[in-house]
């Protein structure tokens, strides 16, 4: 089976802006999956947003306050999403076909705080649940990190630890950068006359998840 998946960091999920553009990203680009970072909403105003996107399935991570939050739509027709672990800053699931011969897989849709100290126990939780994988693994969403400095656009200095530090959990837990489909826009997040804004995300995956899935999975 190939996937679609859409992940947005939409910075805030209940104006109306944010249903109209992704319906229209939803009808052209048809993606199976959908992971929305920080809505910024939570409680049942979050699950009313949610379900008027029209999938029939969720799992959430609910903000906090008027910040961060994780949201993972699917149908039930296409596919099945199962949660394994929650971390206030990943949410990891195992996704499972429709068909007899589709191969379970593990996903794991991150939003990394802005604080790096708080982002440290992101790096440990990610750490701590590839012991014992045996499945593939792919890692999507806004890490608030980087991994080389030519990514870096604008904002406070470039600190060379907080690289280290990404490229350290990349390293142990001996994940792939994918890169990704799509323009290579770094804005704001949200929604504009255009339509959406995307924020610049990353596309991790296992040595596995490279062999089985690479050229049929698209984020």
């Amino acid at each position: 089976m190939d996937y679609k998946i859409f992940s947005w960091n939409c910075r805030g999920a209940g104006g109306k802006g944010f249903l109209h553009a992704f319906r229209e990203y939803r009808r052209k680009f048809k993606p199976q999956i959908v992971i929305i970072l920080e809505p910024r909403i939570s409680g049942d105003r979050a699950l009313k947003v949610i379900r008027d996107m029209g999938f029939d399935n969720e799992l959430v991570v609910d903000a906090i306050g008027f910040s961060r939050g994780i949201w993972v739509s699917w149908n039930s027709n296409d596919l099945t999403i199962t949660r394994i672990h929650t971390h206030h800053q990943c949410l990891h699931m195992q996704v499972q076909g429709r068909m007899q011969q589709d191969v379970a897989w593990q996903l794991s849709a991150v939003y990394g705080c802005p604080a790096p100290v708080q982002r440290r126990e992101l790096w440990d939780f990610l750490r701590s649940i590839t012991e014992g994988m045996t499945q593939p693994w792919l890692l999507v969403g806004d890490f608030n990190s980087i991994i080389s400095p030519s990514e870096k656009l604008w904002g406070a200095p470039f600190d060379a630890s907080r690289i280290r530090d990404f490229q350290d959990v990349i390293q142990d837990t001996e994940l792939i950068d994918l890169g990704f489909v799509g323009p290579a826009t770094h804005g704001s997040g949200r929604v504009s006359e255009k339509g959406l804004i995307g924020a610049w995300q990353t596309m991790l995956g296992s040595q596995l998840f490279q062999k089985q899935w690479l050229g049929t999975c698209r984020a």
